[in-house]
């Protein structure tokens, strides 16, 4: 094995005992590498009773975000990965944000270019079959980039706001936002 992966699994197993500390039934991580992701978090945290579920980011990068989950207390219904770039100028749900954002050629052309997703999870509880959707992002980290985190965290409410209420048709539902602000 090389250097690398090595590091990267014993930093991966180390911080298996840092999250369970916090005894949480969802957990939300971001910049989490595909690889990482296979050896060492799914198979760790699978053997302790969590299901996960991971997003790559757009582009060639091999990254992404993860949710695990506590499976004696939730069950994954749906799960689903928007690429930010993509949604805004092919979603109609984000009409009104395209219009505006094409008013600005820089703005457009920077924000496209961003690899930003979002994931989105329906689980749904084992004790009382009430359901919550939970956002996972990780917004740019540009230090001047405020107006293009702003525009990420609304697409990604929206998309997760009409997933919600996609629920609510059949099931009572609770909206939940993880994210990486990025704010220096």
């Amino acid at each position: 094995m090389n250097s690398y992966l090595y590091v990267m699994c014993v930093i991966s197993f180390a911080h298996r005992h840092f999250i369970l500390g916090y005894k949480a039934d969802i957990i939300c991580l971001q910049e989490v590498d595909s690889k990482v992701f296979d050896a060492d978090l799914k198979p760790i945290f699978s053997s302790l009773g969590f299901e996960a579920e991971f997003s790559k980011k757009g582009g060639q990068v091999s990254e992404g975000m993860a949710c695990l989950f506590n499976t004696s207390k939730f069950r994954l219904i749906e799960s689903f990965s928007h690429i930010v770039a993509e949604e805004l100028p092919k979603n109609p749900l984000l009409n009104d944000l395209w219009e505006a954002v094409q008013k600005n050629e820089d703005l457009s052309k920077r924000i496209l270019e961003r690899t930003t997703s979002c994931q989105l999870l329906v689980l749904e509880s084992v004790l009382n079959g009430k359901r919550i959707v939970v956002a996972n992002t990780h917004l740019y980290f540009h230090p001047n980039a405020d107006h293009i985190r702003l525009l990420q965290s609304c697409i990604g409410l929206r998309l997760a706001q009409n997933l919600r209420n996609l629920q609510l048709v059949r099931h009572m539902s609770t909206l939940t936002l993880h994210t990486v602000l990025n704010i220096i």
